[in-house]
């Protein structure tokens, strides 16, 4: 693991550093820096859990990510709507005043 990791991410880790880091021992921190590679490694996002929910965020699996982009692309698309009922609406009334 430690060689994939120094290879995805062109950093010198020592295998006596990863088992710190993932030991339960407090004091022993992973380098966020090599965080990534580490997740893809392991197939686990738990890391990145831990660090977003700090600061009220989440992880969006990728599963899931299709079905924000959506919802987002959604919303966007009401408020393009109404911008274009409101520049109608603005045309229309502009229209009847040079009447």
């Amino acid at each position: 693991m430690v060689e994939l990791i120094e290879i995805m991410t062109n950093q010198r880790i020592s295998k006596h550093m990863l088992d710190q880091a993932t030991s339960s021992k407090k004091e022993y921190r992973f380098p966020a820096e090599v965080l990534h590679a580490f997740c893809v490694i392991t197939g686990s996002l738990e890391p990145f859990r831990v660090l977003l929910r700090a600061i009220g965020c989440e992880v969006v699996d990728p599963s899931e990510e299709r079905a924000l982009r959506l919802a987002r692309l959604l919303k966007e698309k009401e408020r393009i709507e109404r911008e274009i009922e409101k520049l109608k609406r603005e045309m229309e009334v502009e229209y009847a005043s040079n009447a």
